[in-house]
């Protein structure tokens, strides 16, 4: 495209029209200059393309369910990743899709973050690593990617609400640091705004975020993109940086940003920038088309490699005695529904339409393993115990399938425990007195406690593996496939453990990051908390041996550091070892935690095989973040190199000394955002003296009689919307994400006939004010019948 000659031919009303979606899914086009609309879909998981038909979450296109982030991050194998995001790309061009929306990059602050299962890990390295390798494996194809959610939106509570209160150093070199991997190394199309605050400032309207920092000092060149329906203040957005809003906004916010100019209020500078990445992304997009094979896909292809992620991605955690693989020609007892019926995806927004899903027992089924089966409990998790232990009892292997449920998990809300269901645990128990000989499969996307783990001798941790969950469950515990999986978090003993423990969700307006830098296994580390299971831990079929290690610094000159060692397999299988090397201060500093992981490297080894691992160590690796002059800054001095199989098990190490800290990077001065404290008297409950549009539908229930009835009324018609079409747990997401909308949705949600005049009338209303709120509403809605609706028709309407 002729950027500035299409710039010079667009009227401001198709300007403002281009800054929005003309759909749920795809920009805005402008037919007159021949500009078309762009095509996105869900896809960190698997593509989730909508079919036809304008309905709200409408059922999907058949696509590979791929194995979920928690479960990809857990392979620890970018290079597999990366294949398997190109075979996702082939799959949005079968689909005509331009750009699917991932990888989620936020760190895991708690363990209980509803949507955890969609993000890879506590560890920002390995995050930053991961999607990186999922941009640059989607991108290969010519699809675009959209990195997300930018930033810290680590709760699902009041996720459109609430403001999360950080300091710069933990923003930088914790949750910021995956983002700026990504985008320096694989630069991902879009970068998608997040719906939260931060210190205060709505995310889509964070000049220092989306400006500031993302483009003048990371050197950002893409576009930025709202989370869907998460714009507050459009004007605002664009001054900010915010290019497009998603989805459609039915004309509301074009003719917001189109008054604004005329008024003064909004620079056509700052338009036209917007105008201009949205332009760029459009023709980005176009210019791939040409590229791509429009043959059909072979979605076969796809699930070979969903089958080779969910067995590199499974965890094995216990495996006492040997128990693990157990021998085809003896025949099992399989207990549990999920064998049958499994946990193989999340649920949300995300949820993906299975092309090909394999549950356990059709595995064993076409492998010729005898077994039998009960599910040992019911749909709502009611345990089926006398059929399952009797069952147990007439087999010397009972392999019992348990997890966490949708009802458990999703995208809308936060868990409250670390519990699996009465049921499942009631199951486990009975099953192991009646055969000491149990397997338990878990199938879950975040951690759990486990109390019967003393009892139990081994357990397959699945993670949500995807379509191909029953495949690979029966590879690794028959032994065709050897485990490699990492824990890619900590399982903590206990919630009171977890740092973010009494911070965590919080609100009503507010969330406090009190622990900072200190989240999973770098609090852990420094309380010298005992764990479940510590971040990095994995077992294998077969052992290894770690041997000769070697460092070699080569600073200050060249800025890094070399190490070798020797990996030798001891074992009698073939198997994959990822060599963790964790960076230590020397000695221990308080301020800094104990390790961090800062290199790693997966090796396959033959039974006897060595191989020597070369590691390199750039100065990112001893690097932190310098508040006095905003950049990162290399911190010299002495550290310990920790290489090891888990952050709990160091195989080996050695000291290195780091010459003559330096300042890092270039030197753009900004303007650092205020760190604030929460406020008792901001972070308070909304009332009647208060209330306004930033308010969650939830928060008027408590107002009035009116806010309570209204409260009731939404969260019937979000149910309503979806009658028949959903499952339970999906309508009950449905309705909590309806309920959790803040009230000035309800200006796009009413295409354009509530302008915040209208609003206004029914904040009146709700405050228990109902003439005059009523006045105010319906004089609104006469002026406001037709106003700003956007059609798949353009020509807009002319400019006036």
């Amino acid at each position: 495209m002729n950027f500035k000659s299409i710039l010079n031919e667009l009227t401001l009303a198709e300007k403002a029209a281009l800054l929005s979606g003309i759909t749920n899914w795809k920009t805005t086009p402008i037919s007159r200059l021949s500009i078309p609309s762009v095509f996105m879909a869900d896809g960190p998981t698997g593509l989730r393309k909508e079919m036809p038909g304008g309905q709200f979450l409408a059922p999907s296109y058949p696509a590979t369910c791929f194995p979920l982030p928690v479960t990809v991050a857990s392979s620890w194998n970018p290079a597999l990743l990366e294949k398997m995001a190109a075979a996702l790309a082939r799959e949005a061009i079968d689909q005509k899709v331009d750009t699917v929306l991932g990888p989620g990059v936020n760190i895991k602050r708690n363990p209980l973050g509803g949507r955890n299962f969609e993000y890879f890990s506590e560890d920002s390295y390995l995050s930053g690593v991961l999607g990186t390798a999922f941009i640059k494996g989607v991108q290969s194809q010519g699809v675009g990617t959209s990195l997300k959610h930018f930033a810290l939106n680590n709760q699902e509570y009041r996720r459109m609400t609430i403001s999360s209160e950080v300091d710069m150093k933990t923003m930088r070199e914790l949750y910021l640091l995956p983002f700026e991997m990504a985008i320096k190394n694989a630069r991902p199309a879009t970068i998608m705004a997040s719906y939260n605050r931060i210190n205060g400032i709505q995310v889509t309207e964070n000049k220092w975020l989306l400006r500031d920092l993302l483009r003048n000092k990371w050197g950002y060149q893409g576009m930025v993109v709202s989370d869907w329906n998460a714009v507050a203040d459009r004007v605002k957005g664009v001054q900010a940086g915010l290019d497009l809003e998603m989805p459609t906004s039915n004309g509301v916010n074009d003719h917001l940003i189109i008054e604004a100019v005329q008024s003064g209020r909004l620079s056509l500078k700052d338009v036209d920038e917007a105008v201009g990445n949205v332009l760029r992304y459009i023709d980005y997009s176009l210019a791939q088309r040409p590229k791509k094979e429009r043959k059909p896909y072979d979605y076969t292809l796809s699930h070979d490699l969903a089958r080779k992620m969910a067995v590199e991605g499974a965890v094995l955690l216990k495996n006492d005695n040997e128990i693990l693989p157990l021998d085809p020609t003896q025949p099992l007892a399989v207990i549990g529904r999920m064998a049958r019926e499994p946990r193989y995806q999340g649920s949300g927004s995300s949820k993906v339409n299975p092309k090909n899903l394999v549950p356990f027992t059709d595995a064993l089924a076409r492998q010729g393993i005898l077994y039998q089966f009960a599910p040992g409990y019911d749909k709502n998790d009611r345990p089926l115990v006398k059929e399952a232990v009797a069952l147990a009892r007439s087999h010397k292997i009972a392999v019992v399938f348990i997890g966490l449920s949708d009802v458990y998990e999703s995208e809308g809300f936060d868990r409250s425990h670390l519990n699996l269901s009465k049921g499942h645990l009631d199951l486990v128990n009975a099953v192991v007195k009646a055969n000491p000989r149990t397997v338990v499969v878990l199938a879950l996307g975040a951690p759990v406690v486990l109390p019967f783990i003393n009892e139990i001798p081994a357990v397959l941790n699945l993670y949500l593996a995807g379509e191909a969950f029953g495949e690979a469950a029966a590879d690794l515990l028959f032994g065709s496939a050897n485990p490699s999986g990492k824990l890619a978090e900590t399982f903590p003993l206990k919630l009171e453990d977890v740092a973010s423990y009494g911070h965590f969700p919080m609100g009503p307006r507010q969330v406090k990051y009190q622990e900072g830098l200190f989240v999973g296994y770098r609090h852990h580390d420094r309380e010298r908390h005992s764990v479940l299971f510590p971040f990095g831990h994995g077992l294998s079929y077969t052992k290894f041996r770690y041997r000769h290690l070697v460092i070699e610094s080569e600073f200050p000159e060249k800025r890094q550091v070399n190490l070798t060692l020797d990996v030798t397999n001891i074992g009698t299988r073939t198997g994959q070892e990822v060599v963790q090397v964790y960076v230590a201060p020397h000695p221990l500093d308080n301020e800094r935690p104990v390790q961090t992981l800062q290199a790693f490297e997966k090796i396959t080894l033959d039974p006897g095989e060595t191989k020597t691992v070369h590691i390199v160590l750039d100065e990112t690796a001893f690097r932190v973040y310098d508040e006095k002059t905003d950049d990162w800054a290399l911190a010299g001095g002495e550290y310990r190199l920790r290489v090891g199989s888990s952050s709990r098990d160091i195989r080996i190490s050695d000291l290195v000394f780091i010459e003559t800290p330096v300042v890092l990077g270039p030197k753009v001065k900004i303007a650092i955002p205020e760190y604030r404290s929460i406020n008792p008297e901001e972070n308070v409950a909304y009332t009647r003296n208060n209330l306004d549009s930033s308010a969650t539908i939830a928060d008027v229930k408590n107002v009035s009689l009116n806010g309570w009835l209204f409260y009731q009324a939404i969260g019937l018609f979000a149910t309503k919307m979806v009658k028949g079409k959903l499952d339970k747990v999906t309508k009950q997401m449905v309705r909590q994400g309806a309920v959790m909308m803040p009230l000035r949705q309800l200006v796009p949600f009413s295409g354009g006939k509530i302008s915040k005049t209208g609003l206004d009338g029914i904040i009146m209303i709700l405050k228990g004010h109902p003439f005059r709120g009523l006045k105010t509403l319906l004089a609104d809605l006469k002026n406001n019948k037709n106003h700003g609706a956007k059609t798949d028709t353009y020509p807009i309407e002319a400019e006036t």
